[in-house]
C-alpha cells in the first residue's frame, strides 16, 4: 500500500499541473492574439473611414 498511494497522487498532481501550464498558456496566447486582432480592426476602420471622407471632399 506504501508504495502504491503515492503513484496517484503523483498522477494527479502531475495532471492538474499539466492542465494549469495549459491554461496559463492558452490565456497568455489569448491575451496576445485578441488585442492583435482589435488594433488591426481598428487601423482598417479608421483607413476606410478616412478613405471615405476623402471622397467625400473630392465630390
Amino acid at each position: 500500500m506504501g508504495l502504491k498511494t503515492p503513484g496517484p497522487i503523483v498522477w494527479v498532481v502531475g495532471k492538474v499541473f499539466f492542465f494549469t501550464q495549459i491554461f496559463k498558456t492558452g490565456w497568455i496566447i489569448f491575451l496576445f492574439l485578441i488585442p492583435k486582432k482589435g488594433l488591426k480592426n481598428k487601423v482598417f476602420l479608421n483607413g476606410k473611414k478616412k478613405k471615405l471622407s476623402k471622397n467625400k471632399s473630392k465630390t
